[in-house]
C-alpha cells in the first residue's frame, strides 16, 4: 500500500471518530436528567469545549448544550435529587479496528555486475545477511579483497577485510588507490591494525552502500545474484503528466514537479529549474541530481542564482573578434541562388533584441548554417542569444512577453522578467508575415541569462570549441560583429568535436552533440582522454558508468556512428553520484587517445 493511500486511510477513520463523537454528544443532551435543589449537582453543568485533533488539519467540535452564564447561576430548589450521570461516558468512542498491515513484498533475484576495482553497490530488500554468509553466497565466484559500508558521501562506517598476500609499499598503496572511491579515504578507510578493525563489518542490510573491492582482472565482468527487490532510485516508474510523456529520471527527488502545480508554498517566488543555480542551460540538465530537468518544473533542493560576469581564462586568447575575419559571414552564408549573403536576412525579425538589448547570436545555429552555406539550412535547431547586461536581459524578456516581435503571432511560453538561466521562446510565423514564403513557419529562440559581460569573455566560459562563434548582425546601425574561436573552421571542416571545459554535464553535452548533427563527428584525441578520465573517477558508482567505462577502454574513437557507445552514455545518465571522487589510473593502451586531429 502507497504512503498517499495510508494517508488517505488515516484521514477517513479520524473523520469516522469525529461523527461518532457528535453523534454521542447529541444523545446526551435529550437523555440526561434534571438535578435536584440542595445537591452538590444542582447547577447547570458547564462544559468546555471539547477539541478533536486531526493530525492533517486541526477542527474544534463545541458542545451545543445550553450553558448558563456563570453570573447568571441561581440555586435551583423543591427538586428531588437524581442519581449524577458520568459526563465521561458521554466522550468515550467506540475503538476503531486496526487495518490490516500491508504484505509484505516477494522478494525477487536481483542481478548485478561487478569489476576489478571498486564498486558501490546498494543491495536494495535484501534481509539482514552475516557478512560471511553473503561472501559465501552472493560473492562466492568473485576475487574479494574487502567490502566497506560506506555513507552517503563515502566516508567508511565499517570494514571487512579478507586476509591478503604480503606486499610491498609501492604495491600496496597501488592496491589501496585502485579501491578508492572518493579523494581522501584512502587515509583513514584503510587503518587495519588490529583484527577487530579489519572485521568490524558485520552484516549486510539493505540501508547503506557498500564498497565491494574486487581484486580481479581488469575488463572482467563478475556477475553477481541476491534476492532482494528492485530499487525505485535506479529504475524509474515516474512519467510526465504533460507532453511528451516519458520516464522521469530515477534520481531525481519525490518533490521534483511542475511548478504551476496549485499548494507549493515555496513556488510563490516563482522558483523553478530555469533559475535554480544547478541548472545547466546548454543542456537542460540538473548538476545536483544529474540528470535531465524540465525548464518550468522544481524540487526542494533549488537554491538562487546570480549573475555571474565572465572573467577571461586561458581559453579566450584563442578567441579573434571582427578583424580579418569581419566579413566571415558575409563570404561563407549565402542564398544558394543568388549567391548573394542571406544571414542578415535571416535575423532581421529579431533585429531589435541586437539593436536595443545587446543580443549576440552564438553556437549552434551559426556553426550549422557555416556547414551548409545557407543561413535558412540549420535542421530547425535553437537559436541561441547570449546578452552582455542583465538589464539588456531582462528587458528582452518583457519586450517578447508584450508581443513586440510582429513578424510571429505571441509565444506560448511567458516568463517573469527575473533572474534565470533559460528563457525558451516558440515563434510562429504570422499569416500576414512580410517574411519570405521560405521563412520558417517556426522557429526557436533561447534566451540565456547565466553570464553577462563581454561577449569574448562570455564565449570563454563555453565548454565545447565548436560553439565559440558569435555574431551580432546590428551592433550599430551601419556595421556588425563576429567573434570566432581560431581553431573553428580546422575542427568543424574535420568533423571533430573538441571538449575545452569538463562540467557535471559533460555526458549529457557529448551526447546530445553527436546525435543532433545530420554529419559525422568524432572527440579528437585530447578530448577523448578527458571524458574517459572523468567517466573513469565515477564509474565505480553505478553499474551503468562501470559498462560504459569498460566499453570506452576498446573503442577506437568516440564518434556518433558508434551506436553501441551512443546508447551506453545514455544509460549511463540519471543517477545520482558522489562528489569529489578519487583519481582512477586510467590504462596507457587505451586506443581512442590515438584519435588526433586531422593537419
Amino acid at each position: 500500500m502507497s504512503y498517499h493511500t495510508r494517508s488517505r486511510n488515516r484521514t477517513r477513520q479520524r473523520t469516522q471518530r469525529t461523527n461518532q463523537t457528535r453523534d454521542n454528544q447529541q444523545r446526551g443532551q435529550t437523555s440526561t436528567p434534571n438535578r435536584t435543589a440542595g445537591s452538590a449537582s444542582s447547577l447547570p453543568i458547564v462544559e468546555a469545549p471539547v477539541q478533536i485533533v486531526d493530525n492533517t488539519v486541526r477542527t474544534t467540535s463545541t458542545s451545543t448544550r445550553s450553558i448558563t452564564p456563570i453570573g447568571d447561576r441561581k440555586k435551583i430548589v423543591g427538586k428531588k435529587k437524581k442519581k449524577k450521570r458520568s459526563v465521561r461516558n458521554i466522550f468515550q468512542t467506540p475503538q476503531q479496528p486496526i487495518p490490516p498491515a500491508p504484505p509484505e513484498p516477494e522478494l525477487i533475484a536481483v542481478n548485478k555486475t561487478l569489476y576489478d576495482g571498486a564498486n558501490v553497490r546498494l543491495f536494495y530488500g535484501i534481509e539482514n545477511t552475516p557478512i560471511n554468509e553473503f561472501i559465501s553466497t552472493v560473492l562466492k565466484d568473485v576475487p574479494l579483497f574487502k567490502i566497506d559500508e560506506i555513507d552517503g558521501q563515502g566516508n567508511v562506517l565499517n570494514t571487512y577485510q579478507l586476509h591478503d598476500k604480503k606486499m610491498g609499499g609501492k604495491k600496496r598503496k597501488k592496491k589501496k588507490k585502485k579501491f578508492s572511491i572518493v579523494k581522501g579515504d584512502t587515509k583513514d578507510s584503510y587503518k587495519t591494525k588490529t583484527p577487530e578493525q579489519r572485521q568490524s563489518l558485520t552484516q549486510i542490510t539493505d540501508e547503506n552502500r557498500y564498497n565491494i573491492s574486487v581484486d580481479g582482472v581488469p575488463g572482467q565482468a563478475y556477475p553477481i545474484t541476491f534476492m532482494g527487490l528492485q530499487n525505485p532510485n535506479e529504475i524509474s516508474d515516474r512519467y510526465y503528466d504533460e507532453p511528451p510523456i516519458e520516464l522521469i529520471p530515477a534520481s531525481l527527488p519525490n518533490a521534483y514537479q511542475n511548478s504551476a502545480n496549485d499548494g507549493v508554498e515555496l513556488l510563490k517566488d516563482g522558483r523553478r529549474c530555469g533559475n535554480c543555480i544547478f541548472y545547466d542551460s546548454e543542456v537542460g540538465n540538473c548538476s545536483k541530481w544529474n540528470a535531465l530537468v524540465r525548464l518550468n518544473y522544481w524540487c526542494a533542493a533549488w537554491q538562487t542564482m546570480a549573475p555571474i560576469i565572465a572573467e577571461p581564462n586561458q581559453f579566450t586568447q584563442n578567441i579573434e573578434q571582427d578583424g580579418e575575419i569581419y566579413d566571415y559571414f558575409l563570404e561563407n552564408v549565402k542564398d544558394p541562388t543568388t549567391q548573394e549573403p542571406n544571414l542578415n536576412n535571416f535575423l532581421s525579425p529579431l533585429n531589435p533584441l541586437f539593436t536595443t538589448y545587446g543580443a549576440y547570436v552564438y553556437g549552434d545555429y551559426l556553426r550549422r548554417v557555416v556547414d551548409s552555406g545557407d543561413a535558412f539550412d540549420f535542421d530547425g535547431a535553437p537559436i541561441n542569444l547570449l546578452f552582455t547586461t542583465q538589464e539588456g536581459f531582462l528587458n528582452a524578456i518583457d519586450f517578447i512577453n508584450n508581443s513586440n516581435l510582429n513578424q510571429f503571432e505571441d509565444p506560448p511560453e511567458e516568463y517573469d522578467s527575473i533572474q534565470q538561466a533559460l528563457c525558451t521562446y516558440t515563434l510562429t510565423k504570422k499569416s500576414t508575415s512580410t517574411l519570405p514564403s521560405n521563412y520558417p513557419q517556426v522557429i526557436t529562440i533561447n534566451l540565456h541569462g547565466k553570464f553577462y559581460g563581454e561577449p569574448i569573455n562570455i564565449l570563454s566560459q563555453l565548454d565545447l570549441m565548436n560553439a565559440k562563434i558569435a555574431y551580432n548582425p546590428q551592433f550599430t546601425v551601419d556595421s556588425h560583429r563576429i567573434l570566432k574561436d581560431n581553431r573553428f573552421d580546422t575542427l568543424e571542416e574535420n568533423g571533430v568535436l573538441h571538449i575545452d571545459i569538463i562540467k557535471p554535464s559533460i555526458r549529457e553535452r557529448v551526447l546530445k552533440f553527436l546525435l543532433d548533427n545530420s554529419r559525422e563527428y568524432r572527440l579528437d584525441g585530447s578530448s577523448s582522454y578527458s571524458f574517459i578520465q572523468w567517466v573513469a573517477d565515477r564509474s565505480a558508482f553505478t553499474e551503468s558508468l562501470q559498462a560504459l567505462y569498460q566499453l570506452l577502454l576498446t573503442v577506437p574513437s568516440i564518434s556518433s556512428e558508434n551506436q553501441e557507445l551512443l546508447d551506453a552514455i545514455e544509460l549511463s545518465l540519471g543517477e545520482q553520484l558522489l562528489d569529489d571522487p578519487s583519481n582512477t589510473l586510467v590504462p596507457l593502451t587505451t586506443q581512442v587517445v590515438d584519435a588526433e586531429v586531422p593537419e
